[in-house]
């Protein structure tokens, strides 16, 4: 058997060709294993800088989210009925947009692809080393005569062959595992758009978003606090002010103002104080669950696509190990 691997020629026995062959299928499994284990590796750490940010905006959001600016604007948006719509638009605006997921997202593909390439490139040069190892061990010194060559097992196509990379069909399955749906599922805007929506739905629908719901509640319970509401609180103020005068009047309501904010800001302290580290460990999670159901796409997609690739590999890996049993002249003729 004449064995050619990256341009060298090695003539290996007639005995000896099965366990050439036995042992370029055992290579080409374990660069399999590698060359998977690797690709997995590089998708986690692509996908650890691409979430980066967003972890980065989370305590930025929890800032806002405890001021008095978001609670009067939460307010407003409870008695619209629209208090999820508002929160998610404004973790769009203030987390997803600023740290760009959308786009990295949409860009990634490149990168897990540049990451491939260079791991196959890696690989094969470890290949070329091991199988021409194999050969070696298993072949003779001397040329053998062009009649005692039963056959040829040229490994440089095969060291060569590249991944079928069809990116439309590779995002198509990505999409399909990120949505549980079937690959015939298709999304206008994209991955990256179906990830920051599942995203939002996602934390919104968590323990302490929930509790937005119920801001009505938690107004009327504050307004109790207040002193029986807006008019105790202008009551109130009217003893700082002049006792007479036409101002004591708009005096007292400016002050018992002043005392309704300062509860309100009192209360919002405390919720900081009491829920806030909790507030954003709830964010981190639902975050870092979305990062790593990508990571499960990524994986399960390049998985079945150095399947097919290495699958075959291992066909063109293998030659006839027996000469054709019957000699037919007439097929020499043809040749």
């Amino acid at each position: 058997l004449r064995v050619i691997v990256d341009g060298k020629i090695f003539h290996v026995p007639e005995h000896a060709r099965a366990e050439v062959v036995s042992g370029t299928s055992r290579i080409i499994q374990e660069q399999q294993a590698r060359v998977s284990q690797g690709m997995n590796q590089q998708i986690d750490h692509l996908l650890v800088e691409v979430f980066a940010p967003v972890h980065k905006k989370i305590p930025e959001f929890a800032d806002w989210y405890y001021s008095l600016t978001a609670e009067y604007l939460l307010y407003a948006s409870a008695i619209g009925g629209n208090t999820v719509g508002f929160l998610q638009e404004q973790l769009l605006q203030r987390v997803f947009r600023p740290a760009r997921l959308e786009r990295s997202i949409d860009e990634l593909p490149a990168s897990v692809n540049n990451s491939l390439q260079q791991l196959l490139a890696e690989s094969r040069q470890v290949v070329v080393g091991q199988l021409q190892s194999v050969a070696a061990a298993h072949s003779i010194q001397e040329q053998p005569a062009v009649g005692d060559i039963a056959g040829q097992l040229d490994l440089d196509p095969l060291l060569d062959m590249q991944p079928e990379l069809n990116q439309k069909l590779i995002n198509r399955q990505l999409i399909s595992v990120v949505a549980a749906t079937g690959t015939g599922v298709t999304v206008a805007k994209g991955l990256g758009a179906l990830m920051v929506k599942k995203t939002l739905t996602k934390i919104t629908a968590g323990k302490s978003f929930l509790a937005a719901g119920s801001l009505l509640g938690k107004l009327a319970g504050k307004s109790a606090l207040k002193s029986g509401g807006t008019l105790g609180a202008a009551a109130t103020g009217m003893v700082v002010c002049s006792p007479t005068g036409p101002g004591a009047l708009l005096c007292g309501a400016v002050a018992g103002l002043a005392t309704w904010i300062a509860v309100d800001a009192a209360v919002i302290n405390l919720d900081e104080m009491l829920n806030r580290e909790a507030f954003e460990a709830e964010l981190h999670h639902v975050v870092r669950e979305q990062q790593e159901k990508l990571s499960q796409a990524y994986s399960e997609t390049y998985s079945a696509l150095l399947s097919s690739h290495f699958s075959r590999l291992h066909q063109d890996g293998r030659p006839p190990l027996k000469p054709p049993a019957t000699f037919i002249p007439a097929q020499t003729t043809v040749r």
